[in-house]
């Protein structure tokens, strides 16, 4: 429902892959955090399953809260920069992706569990 169009600035789509680098290797060094203080304090498999899972399923929380019930239903921020998305998003958009986040929480005792047994083997 976004037309195509030009940067809004020179260089807009560099800052935003760069921001998503950084959030990235945020996530990934908290994962990695979180693994070298368990492996320094002698954690078992299943303190360091359920350090991985709380931290999975508080960042998946903060995404629906955050990003798809305030910034995409209730904030008006899309269509502030995108007045073509005026009559496609609120608060009726709110569950548009359920299947996508069942999959990923879904997903998240499973990623915990290979992070806990990577981090017994150090």
């Amino acid at each position: 429902m976004i037309l195509p169009r030009e940067e809004r600035f020179p260089g807009a789509h560099a800052v935003g892959w760069v921001m998503m680098a950084l959030a990235l290797a945020m996530m990934g060094g908290a994962f990695v955090l979180g693994g070298a203080d368990g492996v320094k304090n002698g954690f078992t498999f299943w303190e360091f399953f359920f350090r991985f899972l709380t931290m999975l399923l508080l960042l998946k929380a903060y995404d629906i809260l955050f990003f798809d019930l305030y910034l995409l239903c209730h904030s008006g921020f899309f269509p502030y920069f995108y007045p073509e998305t005026k009559d496609h998003v609120g608060p009726h958009q709110f569950g548009f992706n359920w299947k996508s986040h069942l999959i990923q929480i879904a997903l998240c005792p499973v990623v915990s569990a290979v992070s806990a047994g990577i981090c017994l083997f150090f």
